[in-house]
């Protein structure tokens, strides 16, 4: 699948989609594995089946920790917080 990363809210419903395509790419590409210019000696990754990674990601997603938060709890509270620091309209905050 062949569809950007996107995030909508529709039908009070906030929905994250990352196609395939981007999933292998992001990691394919991750810069803490592959800088894009060095050599063999430098830790690469190559997706050799979507499906089976997408499955492991999504399971680190979902994976909690001892207090009960997981990285898409983190993600969610810091984009709050950056939508409240820069003015966001819908709050009354003091």
């Amino acid at each position: 699948m062949n569809k950007p990363l996107r995030v909508i809210y529709k039908n009070s419903m906030i929905s994250l989609s990352v196609g395939d395509s981007v999933l292998r790419f992001a990691a394919e590409n991750h810069p803490d594995f592959w800088d894009g210019n060095s050599g063999k000696d430098v830790p690469n990754i190559k997706v050799t089946d979507i499906s089976e990674f997408a499955k492991e990601v999504v399971m680190k997603l979902n994976e909690e920790r001892e207090d009960g938060s997981t990285l898409v709890t983190d993600l969610l509270d810091k984009a709050i917080k950056q939508s409240v620091e820069d003015g966001c309209t819908g709050i009354d905050a003091e």
